[in-house]
């Protein structure tokens, strides 16, 4: 991996960010960074029928990759290379070192397959929502769905009037993020699981953010508006 990319304020940003990134800004780049080549490394997967036994079987060295976005590349905000480790045959951790560029210290960013799998787990099925100030969202049960899965993005059900279908997907370690598209943009919610369910809060296409506690209930249990 070319690591010549930026020790100079974070150029791994990238020509996205003229000023030097903030800490905050430079982990929430990262973190969809991560996303990306977690994508990449399904997309891999399933043309090969096995995870890559390192990264640079998706994006050769100094070559263009062609499974991520252009001008994304297999490094952190940081301009370091992130580290990849098979935990098992279909399981594995992609780790950012984040700002310290040491390894396996409290400031790295983390993803992991089984604990993608185990918060889907643990928080999938349906959900009573108070979803009256949503005029286009159908009824008041939301549905996590886990019948598909495509790089960690799962059906969100019912759809929204005039939406696209939505998707969800869980941010380590404990976020939910709800997505359902309105041409280029996005509504969304970012919930939390609690004991009783879910909270957190939605922003909504032409709508003030809202807080958002949504209640777990049995999928059985759907009111009939919800089809």
């Amino acid at each position: 991996m070319n690591r010549r990319v930026a020790r100079i304020c974070g150029i791994a940003l990238l020509i996205v960010a003229p000023k030097c990134p903030s800490e905050d800004s430079a982990r929430s780049a990262t973190y969809w960074r991560i996303r990306g080549v977690r994508v990449a490394i399904a997309t891999f997967e399933a043309r090969e029928g096995r995870l890559p036994a390192v990264l640079d079987e998706i994006c050769p060295v100094e070559e263009p990759c062609p499974l991520m976005p252009p001008g994304e590349s297999l490094a952190d905000a940081w301009g370091e290379a992130f580290h990849y480790r098979r935990t098992g045959s279909d399981q594995y951790v992609l780790i950012s070192t984040g700002p310290d560029r040491l390894l396996d210290t409290a400031d790295d960013l983390q993803f992991s397959v089984a604990d993608e799998r185990e918060l889907v787990a643990r928080v999938h099925g349906c959900y009573q929502v108070d979803f009256s100030w949503w005029s286009d969202f159908p009824g008041s049960t939301l549905t996590l769905d886990t019948s598909s899965v495509l790089a960690g993005r799962h059906p969100a059900n019912p759809t929204p009037t005039g939406y696209f279908a939505g998707a969800w997907i869980v941010r380590l370690p404990d976020t939910v993020e709800v997505t359902w598209s309105l041409g280029e943009i996005v509504s969304r919610l970012e919930l939390v699981p609690t004991d009783q369910g879910l909270v957190g809060h939605a922003s909504v296409v032409n709508r003030r953010s809202r807080r958002v506690v949504a209640d777990r209930v049995s999928c059985s249990q759907r009111d009939s508006t919800d089809g």
